[in-house]
């Protein structure tokens, strides 16, 4: 079963989560860190490039996320 999960996966996509959730955990540790903003953008970027052939409704919610958490990444920043 794991095997099939991780078949079904792409390389780049696991890539991609891993630095993801690296950043967020770093950001738990960090008091002042915009970064959990930033890595949930690029997660929620590469969650809408996989899903957009097969659940395309979905994928634009996501790059709607992305977008949402991108602009209040900048609000914050500046």
């Amino acid at each position: 079963m794991i095997k099939e999960i991780f078949r079904k996966v792409p390389i780049w996509f696991w890539c991609i989560w891993i630095v993801g959730m690296s950043m967020i955990v770093f950001a738990l540790f960090q008091p002042n860190s915009n970064l959990s903003t930033l890595a949930l953008v690029i997660l929620s970027i590469a969650i809408a490039i996989r899903n957009w052939k097969n659940q395309r409704y979905a994928a634009m919610i996501f790059l709607l996320l992305a977008v949402m958490g991108f602009t209040v990444f900048i609000k914050i920043i500046f």
